[in-house]
């Protein structure tokens, strides 16, 4: 499979007002007033005059929502900057909807298979809450439930990759809340062959991005090769693997990776590597950024640190 990197640079394409309703779930009559009446946001305009809203728009549109939702009026919302915003949601978070109900309402959506209010609520939940936050006390308790609640494989194969994939949409608007500079060190997440939950990865090069280096998720099933020539190809500092126990092939493929780079550290993660000596292993995403805290400096026969 050929990498295909999502971060905040190079994810900052435009979308249409009708990708951005289905995103954030306001309706698009919504959205055109709040930009003609109040100001709220100001889309940028293609040569015909279609209004093409970049990821930082989108952002603001769901604190926009999140925070009418609760009580506050959009003609004093609208006057806020971004940062204010911020606050104010973050505020009525923390008086508000706690992570139990920010899960349960994730799981209804999921069990209903409603994609569009997923994707709200999955987008006004990061926003809300830091990547750690994020991952560990939102979306691990979902995967686990849902783990747990469904009745046959079949059931449990379609609601992962609902979540999956709409947590890959939104992931343009999260990358650009973590948006470092493009000279900043980067830091290049996968799943090895044989493994496609996309998940862990992802919401790793979320945490990454929010720790200040330029979190890639390059995508699933990268061979060593590729892995290896990418990693060179932007300077990498660290590299995250992510496999299953049902990949057994896994150690062998790290392994690949860590001999052709021996000077940057590998951060391994799930049970496909968690058995493998070369490397150690930590519990959550929590951990991870721990490790990254302390700072990460590619040296020579460095030793790995895995995440769950």
């Amino acid at each position: 499979m050929k990498p295909q990197l999502s971060r905040s640079e190079g994810h900052r394409a435009a979308l249409p007002i009708h990708s951005v309703s289905r995103l954030t779930n306001l309706s698009v009559d919504t959205i055109r007033a709040w930009e003609k009446r109040y100001g709220a946001v100001r889309p940028a305009r293609a040569p015909g005059g279609q209004r093409l809203f970049s990821p930082d728009d989108i952002a603001r549109l769901v604190l926009l929502k999140a925070a009418v939702e609760a009580g506050t009026s959009i003609s004093h919302l609208a006057t806020l900057g971004d940062v204010e915003l911020q606050h104010v949601v973050h505020a009525e978070q923390r008086a508000g909807e706690s992570d139990d109900a920010a899960i349960a309402k994730l799981l209804k959506r999921t069990r209903a298979m409603d994609a569009r209010g997923l994707g709200h609520d999955l987008c006004t939940v990061a926003l809300q809450r830091s990547a750690v936050e994020f991952a560990d006390d939102v979306i691990a308790p979902v995967m686990a439930e849902i783990t747990r609640a469904c009745s046959n494989a079949d059931e449990l194969a379609t609601q992962h990759l609902l979540i999956c994939e709409t947590l890959r949409f939104v992931s343009v608007t999260l990358f650009a809340k973590y948006e470092q500079p493009a000279a900043t060190a980067a830091m290049l997440f996968l799943t090895l062959p044989g493994e496609r939950h996309a998940i862990p990865p992802l919401l790793a090069a979320l945490v990454a991005s929010e720790l200040g280096y330029q979190g890639i998720f390059a995508g699933t099933e990268i061979s060593p090769r590729q892995t290896v020539a990418l990693a060179r190809s932007l300077h990498a500092v660290g590299i995250g693997l992510f496999a299953g126990a049902e990949n057994p092939d896994a150690p062998r493929l790290a392994g690949e990776i860590s001999a052709a780079l021996p000077s940057v550290p590998l951060f391994a993660g799930g049970a496909g590597l968690q058995k493998y000596r070369a490397f150690s292993t930590t519990q959550s995403l929590r951990d991870f950024a721990d490790v990254l805290r302390r700072g990460v400096k590619p040296t020579a026969g460095s030793s790995a640190v895995a995440t769950a």
